[in-house]
């Protein structure tokens, strides 16, 4: 309150004041300002940032996935390794130690989805080491089981895509790619995928938002081949995407 009571001091000082007095006041009473906000932070109590070192992986992986589960465990699925080759394997972070977990694909540089009844949808990737070629393949993780099952392979090769959970069901929209064709969205239903749309806009590694009432934003950032884009959207009322 004080503050406001200030703030409107200066301004009717300053505009019955010459110019130059009008600088000098300004500056003055931003100074002043500047002097109350730092005595009012003072005042405030910020909570330290407290973290601790967690065990080493037992494999070392860059380009995978990781997620928590609802029960506080943390899973590191593929990616690749040393001299870049990619690895199939995954391992669970649980009660303190790392732990494997039995997976059949790399999934280097995929995505991963976290679905409402709490299983994790992991889908393409690239197929061999130095990010050469896409794949389709999908698994899903089951935090109940810690196991994972392959799920229907997608329409497209992809790798560097993102997918959401669209909200109506398990449904998961996935888009964009590397390198590659993103011509078309995909819809999984649960175990297949149907491609659908004929995009304007091919994306990489695009931010996907689920803004309710079937529609979900594509705020795409590079195209497949780097170049800088801008947005498209997907309408599930119209069941096409278009740009905004």
């Amino acid at each position: 309150m004080f503050l406001l009571f200030f703030f409107y001091l200066c301004i009717m000082t300053i505009t019955t004041k010459p110019i130059i007095m009008k600088k000098r006041l300004l500056t003055i009473m931003c100074a002043l300002a500047a002097t109350a906000m730092g005595a009012w932070a003072g005042n405030v109590a910020f909570s330290p940032l407290q973290y601790e070192s967690l065990p080493e992986m037992q494999t070392p992986r860059r380009g995978h996935v990781c997620f928590a589960t609802a029960n506080g465990d943390i899973v590191a699925v593929g990616g690749h390794t040393t001299n870049f080759n990619l690895t199939t394997t995954a391992e669970r972070l649980h009660n303190g130690a790392w732990e494997s977990v039995s997976i059949s694909n790399p999934h280097d540089g995929a995505a991963c989805v976290t679905l409402p009844d709490g299983r994790v949808l992991v889908a393409g990737g690239f197929s061999s080491r130095i990010g050469v070629g896409q794949s389709t393949v999908c698994d899903v993780y089951d935090p109940t089981t810690n196991s994972f099952s392959s799920t229907g392979n997608m329409q497209i090769q992809r790798a560097f895509c993102n997918g959401i959970a669209t909200g109506d069901g398990n449904n998961v929209l996935m888009s964009g790619n590397w390198y590659a064709s993103d011509a078309t969205f995909e819809l999984w239903d649960g175990n297949s995928w149907t491609s659908f749309g004929n995009k304007e806009v091919e994306l990489n590694n695009p931010f996907l938002v689920n803004a309710g009432n079937g529609i979900v934003y594509v705020f795409g950032c590079r195209n497949p081949y780097g170049s800088l884009v801008s947005l498209d959207r997907k309408s599930g009322s119209a069941g096409m995407p278009r740009p905004i």
